[in-house]
């Protein structure tokens, strides 16, 4: 944990206060205690505005107060409650202060020492972020800032550059080009200054340039670029990036961040991970800690995709259109409701003029339109229904950044906006008041969203409306075409089924970063010539990269042939002849080899990268070139050798969807190369040639968020063994033991020994699993796995809990019909 020490002695003694709704540690700091910063969570709704108030009007005397909100709405509602308690509320915002002059009056009020125990400050987040660096340092020591809401502590600024490319090499510098992204430093300070206070609204870039330039200015801000766009900026320009410091807020007294689900939430994943920073969790009483008004709610979503604002808005907005169609028709029929909407097609909200109403843009019957930013907005109780219709997908570059710089998988960008902004929404409605269970109707675009809210609002029934839409025939997954028989709800139900499965089996290795290979010397060979092990993605792509400026003349060169998995290397994975799918514990990443092509459906390398135009991977051509090429994908995790099947048929399947085939008209991709077992050539040319190798920068592919979208076809499904084939199987292992000189017996304790000689980091629970596989496969029945894995010496595991995972795994062992 990060300590700062506080120079402003008190008097005051460290005591525990219980306040009416609030029990809380009173750590007003002396210069012998350490500094932190505190966060109170809790379900929107469930009064954690309220109890501060409270708190405050309790402990007026012993310190001074500041509440920041994010909007003026907020405050005017904030100001009530305190006036309400006997407070003397301070709003400090553009509707109580001259225009220009919010934060002068910011500064002034917390610099003047006139001011009574009643007082309290009032301000948004972003009039106390600007006002921070002109405040005293000991002014700041004596008020206690309470942040109603998350506060936003990073963003993208796109500066579109064309004459002005010389204003930045004269002003700034990278502070360490080599990284992918570097942070700016001024070059020139007093240049920057005058960008800092140059008024708004003259210039375009100006505008954007002084906002940079007071950042960079700001000691305790980062503002960072991409270094390969800085060096090669593009006429439409390039990103800026920033981010807050934690250090930011360790002047003041006390912090204390109010919001729900707040560890999902950008501030503390970035200031936990990346600065190592604890926040400390405070006990509050509030009204409920989670929703149980929801047992008459049912939530509607209309795809099984991810849906996009491009989806949206496509064919003069006819998915968007679909949806409110079947919403007015099938699920309200009239009843009234809040709606929410991207900016480009919304009603006037907050001051945004109406845009685009010349288009056939349809929106829900007896509704009333809000923005997508609803944090703190209580006067919508009486209404039950709400359709979230927006798509708040961010930017694939400013996606990019954050995944990549602070190591973020897809699913947690997602919570900290998509997800959160959704719940936030839905619950301005009547679900704020616990009492009032009435029949809801909450609407989404997808299924991701659906599922999310599912898991903050337990109890509630989900519907999918996707049978009555008309969608695009070219689908993120690899499920049947628009063409072909839907699925019946029992087909749907066991998808669903067989997906929780996969991925609850993948989720066992989310804690490895690293990526793992193996180099075999030969096709039919069980003999491991290298182990290799990559940092992370960039890691992985300049090793291809790098072998491909090998050359020969044999295209089958021994030591050449790459296995993408974590791998058990006994032989006996398959039946001591050569290594197979047995073998594999885990896929650390996707290998795609694409052979001869249709004539006239043939798919380019430049092709397939359009169908995947914001994911990390690298392309090379293959020996015989000629059109044929493998594809390296990267993934934030591995994955099990059942997944690396499903995700490489699925990104099949799109590209045959979107019309390539092979010259069988076919898969494009070769399908005996899906099995995990496949192993590919590296990259390899003939001396005198070149070698066509492609790199490409992107967001590293989420192998959980596609399986969660992913066709898992039944006929490729393991089926249980019957009694013969177990015997058989039984009797071959036997018979390969026998002509090694080993005996069944030995050949588990050879097992056994081999996990006992992992460590933690080693993916050992994956390994354990693999190990319940491997005896599966050689026609060990329940009983007999059990057994064995329960003579495994696994240090460091209670007997219950090891029992628990046997358990697990023979579940799971019998979903894959392997048991």
């Amino acid at each position: 944990m990060r300590h700062i020490l506080s120079k402003d002695y008190l008097e005051t003694p460290r005591t525990c206060l219980l306040v009416g709704f609030f029990c809380i540690k009173n750590y007003f700091y002396s210069e012998r205690c350490f500094h932190m910063l505190n966060y109170i969570d809790g379900p929107c709704g469930s009064g954690k505005t309220y109890a501060i108030a409270n708190f405050i009007a309790q402990n007026k005397h012993k310190a001074r107060f500041i509440i920041a909100q994010p909007k003026n709405a907020n405050l005017l509602e904030t100001e009530k409650l305190l006036k309400s308690n006997g407070l003397n509320p301070y709003v400090k915002d553009i509707d109580h202060c001259n225009e220009g002059e919010v934060v002068r009056d910011i500064i002034a009020y917390i610099n003047s020492n006139n001011h009574e125990f009643d007082d309290v400050l009032l301000v948004t987040h972003t009039g106390i972020l600007t006002a921070y660096s002109r405040i005293s340092e000991d002014q700041k020591k004596k008020y206690v800032l309470f942040f109603d809401e998350v506060t936003n502590v990073t963003g993208e600024l796109p500066l579109r550059v064309t004459a002005q490319r010389k204003m930045l090499s004269d002003n700034i510098s990278l502070k360490d080009p080599t990284q992918k992204f570097t942070e700016v430093v001024a070059k020139n300070t007093t240049a920057l200054n005058n960008y800092a206070k140059t008024a708004e609204g003259k210039d375009a870039v100006n505008d954007i340039f002084g906002k940079v330039s007071e950042m960079i200015l700001d000691e305790d801000t980062v503002v960072e670029v991409e270094s390969e766009a800085y060096k090669n900026i593009k006429r439409d320009g390039f990103h800026f990036y920033y981010h807050i410091k934690p250090d930011k807020f360790t002047s003041w007294r006390e912090v204390y961040f109010m919001s729900a689900c707040f560890c999902e939430s950008l501030i503390y994943k970035i200031w936990s991970k990346h600065y190592g920073f604890s926040f400390v969790k405070k006990d509050i009483t509030l009204r409920y800690k989670s929703h149980t008004n929801v047992s008459n709610t049912k939530i509607h979503f209309f795809m099984d995709r991810d849906y996009s604002k491009r989806l949206g808005h496509s064919d003069d907005y006819a998915i968007h259109n679909q949806m409110v169609d079947i919403i007015n028709k099938d699920i309200l029929k009239g009843q009234s409701s809040l709606t929410v909407l991207n900016n480009s097609i919304n009603t006037d909200v907050d001051g945004v003029p109406v845009r685009e109403v010349e288009r056939n843009i349809r929106i829900p019957d007896n509704t009333t339109v809000i923005s997508s930013y609803v944090h703190g907005l209580n006067q919508y109780q009486n209404l039950h229904n709400i359709s979230f219709l927006a798509s708040l997908n961010m930017r694939p570059t400013y996606e990019s950044y954050l995944q990549n710089r602070f190591n973020l998988k897809p699913k947690e960008v997602e919570e900290a906006f998509l997800f959160a902004s959704t719940y936030q929404a839905v619950c301005r409605i009547s679900i704020r008041n616990p009492a009032d269970n009435s029949e809801r109707h909450i609407c989404v675009p997808d299924s991701r969203s659906a599922l999310y809210l599912e898991k903050m609002l337990p109890h509630v029934t989900l519907e999918s409306h996707e049978n009555k839409m008309q969608l695009p025939e070219a689908k993120e997954s690899g499920r049947p075409a628009l063409g072909d028989k839907a699925m019946t709800q029992a087909e749907r139900n066991e998808q669903k089924k067989e997906r929780k499965r996969i991925i609850k089996e993948c989720e066992e290795w989310e804690d490895i970063k690293k990526s793992y290979a193996e180099i075999i010397d030969k096709k039919e060979t069980t003999k491991v010539v290298a182990k290799l092990d990559f940092e992370d993605a960039d890691e992985l792509i300049k090793y291809f990269e790098k072998e491909s400026q090998f050359t020969s003349n044999d295209k089958h060169t021994v030591n050449r042939l790459l296995w993408p998995a974590v791998v058990d290397t006994d032989p006996m994975g398959e039946g001591g002849t050569r290594f197979g799918k047995n073998n594999v514990i885990a896929s650390c990443f996707l290998m795609l080899d694409k052979d001869e092509g249709h004539l006239q459906h043939d798919m380019t390398a430049d092709d397939f990268r359009m169908l995947f135009p914001d994911t990390k991977m690298a392309i090379y051509q293959t020996y015989s070139g000629a059109g044929n090429y493998r594809v390296v994908i990267p993934l934030t995790q591995p994955i099990t050798g059942e997944a690396f099947e499903i995700l490489c048929r699925s990104i099949a399947m799109k590209c045959f969807n979107a019309g390539y085939r092979d010259k069988a008209n076919s898969l494009p991709f070769d399908r005996s190369k899906f099995n995990c077992a496949s192993k590919f050539y590296l990259p390899n040319h003939a001396p005198g040639t070149e070698m066509d190798f492609r790199k490409y920068d992107g967001k590293i592919f989420d192998p959980i968020k596609a399986l969660n979208q992913a066709y898992v076809d039944p006929a490729i499904k393991a089926q249980p063994m019957t009694p013969e084939q177990r015997r058989e199987a039984q009797k071959k292992l036997q018979d390969t033991l026998s002509a090694h000189g080993q005996g069944q017996q030995q050949f588990i304790q050879e097992k056994l020994d081999g996990f006992g000689a992992l460590s933690d980091g080693m993916g050992r629970h994956g390994k354990f699993f693999g190990l319940g596989v491997t005896l599966a496969n050689h026609g060990f029945d329940e009983a007999g796995i059990r057994g064995a894995l329960a003579a495994v010496p696994y240090q460091g595991l209670t007997q219950r809990d090891k029992d628990r995972k046997i358990k697990s795994i023979i579940k799971s062992l019998r979903g894959k019909g392997l048991i």
